[in-house]
């Protein structure tokens, strides 16, 4: 899963009701486990600097949530033997956009811890960027054997790029 813009309003956002709480494997769990998660992961993280600044963390998401995301409808799309730019398969793309947040709660659930202001906060201490004001996009990434992209440089509107990697282990 790579990081579509869940871009409400505040009158959208806060109609939204996105439950954190359950013991359910299949709930999702609360605030405080997402949070939880998120620190340990940058506690334990491996940092580096060459080629750029970046980090290697594991267990971003409370293991409920991972196992969530792994058992989404999503299909794995069929590469044709096409590769090296991801919007060469836009048409099989899937975002946490509003469809998927109303069929699938963990992707709202995903797409609110994400977005709210002490999550926004957390990443700014732990990685040195300000992201207040900036929009998040949630793709669903299915990259399958034999996909590759070619080397590239991100939109300069792009100020954060976190790719969280989930396995059936």
């Amino acid at each position: 899963m790579a990081a579509q813009a869940i871009e409400t309003d505040e009158s959208a956002r806060s109609s939204r009701k996105v439950i954190f709480q359950g013991n359910d494997p299949h709930m999702t769990p609360s605030r405080p486990d997402f949070d939880a998660a998120l620190d340990h992961a940058f506690a334990t993280a491996h940092r580096s600097e060459t080629p750029y600044r970046h980090w290697f963390v594991s267990g971003v998401f409370p293991k409920p949530v991972a196992d969530q995301l792994l058992a989404l409808p999503f299909p794995v799309p069929d590469l044709g033997g096409v590769s090296g730019k991801r919007e060469v398969h836009n048409a099989t793309r899937q975002y946490f956009d509003r469809d998927n947040c109303e069929k699938h709660p963990v992707c709202a659930a995903i797409a609110e811890y994400l977005q709210a202001p002490s999550t926004i906060s957390r990443f700014n201490k732990a990685c040195g960027v300000d992201l207040t004001g900036n929009y998040l996009r949630l793709e669903y990434a299915q990259d399958t054997d034999g996909f590759w992209l070619e080397p590239h440089t991100d939109l300069g509107v792009k100020k954060f790029t976190m790719l969280i990697y989930l396995s059936f282990r």
